[in-house]
């Protein structure tokens, strides 16, 4: 059975082509948050403007976030009237207005990425100049990504093995996470030295806390995690899983969902006959890559 058959037989691949929208609820949910936030910051910024002595700071923080909220909107709005199709020559997406905001048949497809931890798509074409994004608030999006993912099998070449998984040195969560903890690191030493031993023991507590997930970002400080002909070692910052090849009964992928921005992020999830399971992240580099290469794996039994 090839890669792309274990993703999609022809019948799914047939019922997959069609007229995509935007998720209805979606949008809903984004539109309310966007007038909940408007009011609230708008109100701040009406009560900061009132107040007899001027404050930079609140009359700042105040004018800026409505403003975010008003782009924010925006933003939603813009999104809602998108439309995505699919058939066997290959995928479009288009505005509210019917203009094409990125076109590529599936003969010129050279490689799949994900942009926010897989929330959304990227297809590209072989000389990286021609882009389609695919978001995850279309309807059906896993039907919609398990075809991208099939017909992305049919171009993808696995690295040879032993391969090991590599992420980008410098994650842009790791870059936030980062300079959060420098900033708490650099109050905490602020407040030592004006003596107020309480403040600077919880901002150094909280500068800790945020370096331990910044650590989090790379595994591969305790070793590599590698794909053998036999098996997979995978360390995480703690621990170290090992998986043979001749246990492994499925390699799926699994969406989690933030349930603060409401945005998905994906894994490769190995499930063995017994039961146990072992779970790959982006930590580990390209999500689609990764699937791909593993299901081509499995599959060489």
């Amino acid at each position: 059975m090839t890669v792309r058959n274990q993703l999609l037989d022809d019948q799914a691949v047939a019922e997959s082509n069609g007229v995509y929208k935007f998720d209805p609820t979606t949008i809903k949910i984004g539109l309310a948050a966007g007038m909940v936030g408007l009011l609230l910051f708008g109100t701040v910024a009406i009560m900061a403007g009132q107040e007899k002595r001027f404050t930079p700071g609140p009359w700042m923080f105040g004018l800026l976030l409505p403003i975010g909220c008003i782009l924010f909107l925006g933003h939603v709005t813009r999104l809602s009237g998108r439309t995505l199709y699919l058939d066997d020559v290959g995928i479009f997406v288009k505005d509210k207005r019917g203009f094409d905001l990125g076109r590529l048949q599936w003969s010129e497809l050279g490689r799949v990425t994900e942009r926010r931890k897989m929330a959304q798509l990227a297809l590209w074409d072989r000389s990286g100049a021609q882009r389609v994004l695919v978001d995850q608030q279309f309807k059906n999006f896993n039907l919609i990504r398990a075809r991208i993912l099939a017909e992305y099998a049919g171009c993808f070449t696995p690295k040879p093995l032993s391969m090991e998984f590599r992420n980008s040195p410098l994650p842009s969560d790791a870059f936030f996470y980062s300079t959060g903890a420098l900033f708490f690191g650099w109050m905490s030493w602020k407040s030592y030295q004006q003596d107020q031993t309480g403040a600077s023991l919880v901002l150094f507590c909280f500068a800790v806390a945020i370096l331990l997930l910044v650590l989090r970002f790379y595994p591969q400080l305790r070793g590599p995690s590698v794909l053998f002909e036999d098996r997979i070692v995978v360390r995480h910052l703690l621990s170290t899983e090992e998986l043979y090849r001749k246990d492994i009964d499925s390699v799926q992928i699994e969406d989690i969902t933030n349930p603060k921005s409401g945005t998905k992020f994906s894994m490769v999830v190995l499930r063995s006959a017994s039961g146990k399971k072992l779970k790959i992240t982006s930590l580990y580099g390209s999500i689609p890559e990764i699937y791909l290469t593993l299901l081509a794996w499995v599959a060489e039994r």
